[in-house]
């Protein structure tokens, strides 16, 4: 028979009361296993007994409002203040972002850039990246790039993903491309995805590397695989071009449907745009559904051809009421032609 005791429960049948540092080891257990219930219970214990990491991960988890617990920015506040008292350095970063963005407390950029410094002078890297950010954008201090890369660089060497990312931008930007490859290269073999999405494009347009269109789609599906489900919207084209791979619109149309099913705008017009010519076998219902999914994220371009469909009768029964309300959405969502329409129709 088993007998299953209740978190926090004192010296039973022979066990000893837990200490704040075993309830801590045991929530981290229970979090690497997916059981966040229980975690969460465990480092309550621990935080009854001012462990500061302890208070800091219930912080997150209000913070986040993730894991099953409801995002509650004054808990986590409340959480990481305590956190910071008991020598959280990760805390005062947290805090310090609250000011930034206003959450449960006034924006206070004077009180954020104070914290940062506070929790950089103590190693916090991520504390060093946001400050970075901040002399990057001179916000709430003067812009100051030189600062701003003395930072980033600082932690990008230690291995910060994020930074390597930053500081390849700035140098791709500034047209510095062996850098920018650098930085990207490092950033993608911790798999970040933006910077394998960018080092992609680098083997797909060939800057400082060969063109080289098998590795160019080996990273974009990589991209994707970790959510940058514009990868496929990648490989579809260079599959629909046909520039650097051998032209192949079957498999143009398998990548514009996967990303597509994860909502990318671009994949979705793409598709109904292809449905319309004769590239493909025409199709205007197929046309009409992918600008409808189009539509629902609020394209003008997918609501005025709607509406220029259902004006022509394709795919449609003739409709110029129908036409004109899909005018009229694609008009509130910034179209200037079928604004025209609309001032030619009632004038």
């Amino acid at each position: 028979m088993c007998i299953h005791l209740q978190y926090g429960s004192k010296q039973m049948f022979g066990l000893k009361k837990l200490d704040d540092s075993t309830y801590y080891k045991l929530a981290v257990e229970s979090f690497e296993k997916a059981h966040y219930h229980k975690a969460f219970k465990y480092f309550k214990q621990a935080a009854k007994h001012n462990h500061s990491q302890a208070l800091y991960e219930l912080g997150q988890f209000y913070y986040l409002g993730t894991y099953g617990i409801a995002q509650n920015y004054k808990s986590a506040f409340d959480y990481y203040t305590k956190a910071a008292n008991f020598g959280s350095i990760a805390a005062l970063t947290q805090l310090a972002c609250m000011y930034k963005d206003g959450h449960f407390v006034n924006v206070d950029i004077v009180k954020a850039i104070e914290l940062y410094k506070k929790a950089a002078k103590n190693d916090d890297v991520n504390a060093v990246f946001y400050l970075a950010q901040c002399y990057q954008n001179g916000n709430g201090v003067e812009q100051d790039l030189n600062r701003a890369y003395e930072y980033y660089t600082a932690i990008a060497k230690n291995g910060h993903a994020k930074a390597q990312y930053v500081l390849s931008d700035l140098y791709f930007n500034n047209k510095e491309y062996d850098q920018a490859y650098k930085w990207l290269s490092l950033a993608a073999m911790q798999d970040q995805v933006d910077a394998i999405f960018r080092l992609a494009y680098f083997y797909e347009h060939g800057i400082v590397v060969n063109v080289d269109a098998q590795i160019a789609i080996e990273l974009y599906e990589k991209a994707s695989k970790l959510k940058r489900y514009e990868g496929y919207y990648q490989i579809a084209l260079i599959y629909k071009q046909g520039t650097i791979i051998s032209k192949d619109l079957k498999a143009a149309i398998n990548y514009l449907e996967k990303a597509s099913s994860y909502n990318v705008l671009e994949a979705q017009l793409t598709l109904a745009q292809l449905y319309l010519s004769d590239e493909i076998k025409s199709d205007p219902k197929k046309a009409i559904e992918y600008f409808k999914q189009a539509a629902l994220q609020n394209s003008s371009e997918a609501y005025y051809n709607l509406g220029r469909l259902a004006a022509r009768g394709i795919g449609f029964n003739k409709d110029l009421n129908l036409a004109l309300s899909y005018y009229e959405k694609a008009a509130l969502y910034g179209s200037k032609q079928a604004q025209n329409i609309i001032d030619m129709l009632q004038g």
